[in-house]
Formats: C-alpha cells, sequence, structure tokens
C-alpha cells in the first residue's frame, strides 16, 4: 500500500496499481482512489466519442469524393476512377484509432493520427484533402486519450509516435511503387515519399532504442 504523498501528480498506470489508497492527489484535488478512476474513464470515453466523429468524418470525406470523381468522369479519364480504392486506408486508420481509444497505450492512437495526415498529404493531389477535418478530429480524440491515460515521461514521445505514422503512409506508398515496377516498367518515387520513407525508418529504430532501454532497465 502506498501513501497519498506518493501519488501526487504520479501518472496513471502508477495510479491504477495504487487504487487501494484511500485518498490522492489529482491534479492538486485531494481525491479517493474511485474518483480517479472515475475521471480516467470519463476522458476515455470522451476521447472515443470525438474518434467516432473521426470516422464519420472520414466516411463523409469518402462520400465526397466519389461524388466528385463522378461528377469529373469522362472518357479520357475513366481509369482515375481507380484510386478511389486507396479510401481504404484513411477509414481504416480511423477505425482503428477509434478502437485504440478504448485502451491504455497512447502509441497506436497517435499512429493513426499521424497517418491520417500523412494520407492527407501524400495524397493532397487526389484523395487527401477529403479527409482533413477526419484528421484533425483524430487529433483532438488523442490528446484527449493522453489527458486520460497521463502517460509520464512517455508523453514526450508522442511527437515520435505520430511522425510513424505520417512517414509510415509514404512507406506504404513506396513499397506500392517498388511492386508495381518489373522489367518492362519502372515506376518513380516522389521526392516526398523517399524522404517519409526514409525517416520512417528513422522514426522506428529510435522509438525501438527507447523502449528497449526502458525495458532492460526495468529488469534492473
Amino acid at each position: 500500500m502506498c501513501s497519498p504523498r506518493a501519488c501526487v501528480s504520479a501518472p496513471a498506470e502508477y495510479i491504477d496499481d495504487c487504487c487501494r489508497c484511500t485518498s490522492l492527489v489529482y491534479d492538486g484535488i485531494v481525491v479517493s482512489g474511485a474518483q480517479t478512476d472515475g475521471i480516467h474513464e470519463t476522458r476515455k470515453r470522451a476521447a472515443f466519442f470525438v474518434a467516432c466523429l473521426s470516422v464519420a468524418l472520414c466516411v463523409l470525406g469518402s462520400m465526397r469524393a466519389v461524388a466528385t470523381f463522378r461528377a469529373n468522369l469522362t472518357p479520357l479519364n475513366s481509369a482515375d476512377i481507380a484510386v478511389l480504392a486507396w479510401m481504404a486506408l484513411p477509414l481504416a486508420l480511423a477505425t482503428t484509432g477509434m478502437l485504440a481509444s478504448l485502451s491504455r497505450w497512447m502509441g497506436p492512437i497517435w499512429i493513426c493520427t499521424g497517418a491520417l495526415f500523412g494520407f492527407v498529404i501524400v495524397a493532397a493531389w487526389s484523395l487527401g484533402l477529403f479527409y482533413g477535418y477526419g484528421a484533425l478530429v483524430m487529433f483532438v480524440a488523442a490528446l484527449i486519450h493522453l489527458a486520460a491515460v497521463r502517460p509520464g515521461w512517455k508523453t514526450v514521445l508522442v511527437p515520435l509516435w505520430m511522425l510513424a505514422g505520417t512517414s509510415g503512409v509514404s512507406a506504404v506508398f513506396f513499397v506500392r511503387d517498388v511492386f508495381q515496377s518489373n522489367e518492362y516498367q519502372y515506376v518513380t518515387h516522389a521526392p516526398i515519399v523517399v524522404w517519409g520513407s526514409e525517416t520512417f525508418i528513422a522514426i522506428s529504430t529510435a522509438l525501438l532504442v527507447v523502449y528497449g532501454l526502458t525495458m532492460l532497465r526495468k529488469r534492473r
């Protein structure tokens, strides 16, 4: 059993371990362990609700994209309709982010948030801008989720997780270009795709090093 003083400004995972405390200080206010759990759950529900709005906006963006492409469809650009298949990516990211808002791990929702922004940027010439509002709302959901889980020092890793998601979209496009290349044709890579793929490798390596060192420290 821990003392209330030990729970001052403690991260969420530490507070959960101290739930047997009769009282603790939470954001400068003395509350019970049960009240603290209630605060966390309320914020997580709020994050889930906002993430659901992001999914709805992405669905609406897909509907607008289909309507726009059909309105501008001509015999000369009929092949461009195939780009609509990429709508599955932002929809999947938004749905995954919504489900991730229910977990206590901050990584997934920030990866999905960054990936949505990455899609908006990389695919800005076609589908990307239709999902801008969905990405912004998912960012709000991620901030609420961060306030709910209170990850302590790991909060500084939020930019890395988000960059991993943003650059990960470039990596997806890079892999697609590689598979489309063969002995008869060579698909060139856009500079942003190359830069994003290299950034994804660097960010992923940095995260692996940080979490690897954290695990080693815990074992000691």
